[in-house]
């Protein structure tokens, strides 16, 4: 065979070697390319799949911090003077407070905490007009709004909303809050006593001027 002939024919088949080649290769890269994309898009939709399921749960969870805060304003509502409980609501009571513990466990995925919360609420039912009571329910009372909020902070974080830049600081020394919490605690304890408040603030007042007029008159 002519070798000119054979070169030409060596010259095409290398060409079309190299063009079957070449769209193998393109259409390759297409292909690992659209993969990509897709692998790309997906992990964007789970993302924000995900971020939606997250602002969902921040939702339940303010709203939940919003109704526990109306229920114990209703339920530290004092009875009028004599005034038992009485069995319907009781029973009304109870219900709510099975409500209350649905919604925090949904909300924020913890039935041992749910079920605190639920007794929060009898604790505070139960400090109605009870000196002895009332401190207790005020205290699990505060300690279940920390944790709430605390839980929200950090769902927030999580989700990646802006924080304030000028958050509110504390306006009191911890032991003047203290100081003054137990001073207002104390004079709503002697209110309830029905002792009159005005002779109480009298005596403070005496004692307050001239601290020393008791023990100058039992030396005399």
């Amino acid at each position: 065979m002519d070798p000119k002939i054979l070169e030409m024919l060596f010259i095409a088949v290398s060409n079309g070697v190299a063009l079957f080649i070449g769209a193998y290769l393109a259409r390759r890269s297409a292909e690992l390319s659209g993969d990509r994309r897709a692998e790309r898009d997906e992990s964007a939709e789970l993302t924000r799949q995900r971020r939606e399921a997250l602002l969902q749960r921040l939702a339940l969870q303010r709203r939940a911090l919003d109704d526990y805060a109306r229920i114990v304003v209703r339920w530290s509502s004092a009875p009028g003077p004599g005034a038992p409980h009485t069995r319907e609501e009781d029973l009304a009571a109870d219900q709510e407070s099975i409500a209350v513990y649905a919604q925090m466990a949904n909300a924020f995925g913890s039935r041992q905490f749910a079920e605190q919360v639920a007794a929060t609420l009898h604790a505070v039912r139960a400090g109605r007009g009870n000196a002895q009571v009332f401190p207790f329910s005020v205290q699990i009372v505060s300690a279940c709004y920390q944790e709430m909020i605390r839980a929200i902070s950090e769902l927030e974080k999580e989700i990646g909303l802006p924080a304030p830049r000028s958050p509110a600081r504390p306006f009191l020394p911890d032991e003047e809050l203290a100081k003054e919490a137990t001073r207002l605690f104390s004079r709503n304890v002697v209110e309830r006593s029905g002792i009159d408040l005005g002779m109480v603030d009298q005596i403070l007042e005496r004692v307050r001027v001239n601290p020393s007029s008791e023990e100058t008159e039992s030396s005399g």
